[in-house]
């Protein structure tokens, strides 16, 4: 299909989805959590999940299992989205479920980490099926944490996808059934409509980019395994670390890890511009634009040596610094300040 037809269509489809849904207040975000309510927009539907999926389905035209999987995340996240499934516990369950029949069905444990005595253990198969699983699932829930802000989560997926561009042109193995086919183009037209402010991601889009793109990096790494492992956790540890960090404050706090709050980074950074940036949906968009700023240029840095562990290492050590610095420098502003 010629490039501009498939665009315009992607965008005439996602222009009409957004329409439909709302005249008929279908998936539409004020029915979500009051924290994820930045801007206060009247309508806008929770569906970039649902056009990120029909474009998947499209490209890889055959049902097959390698649909159902992801399907199964997009339902429970849209059925979250509706309100429909609240437990936390319940979701996290069917993740799990899903993941490890997915790692099975496509044989895509990691077994090597290059941290020996962790690779002793994960010579078991089933121990190595857990220690994915956890990683996978540490993923999808930590983009679940970061989506709170315009052009954030699209935006970071975005840094991915032309990560993977540019390593294929390096003569890289891409063999993994998720690299059939790039998402670049229905990033681009859903960061175009995220960025206006006509549609979210959702639970179902969060919960389902975060499955594909975990699943792009374990296969970028086991068909290329003499790359530094500790490159991919670069290319992911804004979402794990947001994850594994809000858990161990809110336990610091007693408070339930599960429970939503406004306290994470880019809730802060919204909070800061408040009275710096008027209008909610430009406000919003910075707070996105300025993160992957900062996520770009460390994964800019990993791509000079990916097989280079101390390099990539030194890369994680220094991204989690910063993150902790501006992030205990902003929750003193939002406590001093008493917004």
């Amino acid at each position: 299909m010629n490039l501009i037809i498939e665009i315009l269509l992607i965008i005439l489809g996602s222009y009409f989805l957004i329409y439909f849904c709302n005249k008929n207040s279908i998936l539409i975000h004020n029915i979500g959590e009051a924290h994820q309510n930045y801007i206060k927009s009247k309508q806008t539907p929770l569906i970039g999940g649902i056009i990120f999926f029909a474009i998947f389905f499209i490209d890889y035209k055959s049902l097959s299992y390698l649909h159902l999987f992801p399907f199964l995340i997009l339902l429970m996240g849209v059925l979250s989205d509706l309100r429909k499934m609240t437990s936390a516990y319940l979701r996290l369950f069917i993740q799990l479920i899903v993941v490890v029949m997915f790692i099975h069905f496509y044989e895509l444990s990691v077994d090597i980490t290059r941290i020996y005595i962790l690779d002793n253990y994960l010579k078991n198969y089933f121990l190595a099926i857990l220690f994915t699983t956890f990683c996978v699932l540490i993923i999808i829930n930590g983009i679940n944490f970061i989506d709170g802000s315009n052009l954030l989560v699209l935006g970071y997926f975005l840094i991915l996808e032309l990560t993977f561009i540019n390593l294929s042109h390096e003569g890289l193995n891409f063999e993994g059934v998720l690299f059939l086919n790039n998402f670049l183009i229905v990033l681009l037209v859903l960061i175009f409509f995220n960025a206006s402010n006509k549609l979210y991601l959702g639970d179902g889009g969060s919960y389902l980019l975060g499955f594909i793109y975990s699943f792009k990096c374990i296969s970028l790494y086991l068909s290329n395994p003499n790359i530094s492992p500790f490159f991919i956790t670069v290319l992911l540890w804004y979402p794990a670390f947001e994850i594994l960090f809000s858990i161990l404050r809110k336990y610091n706090f007693n408070k339930s890890p599960i429970k939503p709050d406004s306290n994470h980074l880019h809730q802060l950074i919204y909070f800061f511009l408040i009275k710096r940036v008027s209008n909610n949906i430009l406000r919003s968009n910075l707070v996105g634009i300025i993160i992957n700023l900062f996520n770009l240029s460390i994964i800019y840095f990993s791509l000079i040596d990916i097989y280079n562990t101390q390099l990539q290492i030194l890369l994680f050590i220094f991204a989690i610094s910063i993150y902790v610095f501006v992030y205990m420098r902003l929750l003193r502003f939002k406590l001093g300040k008493k917004i």
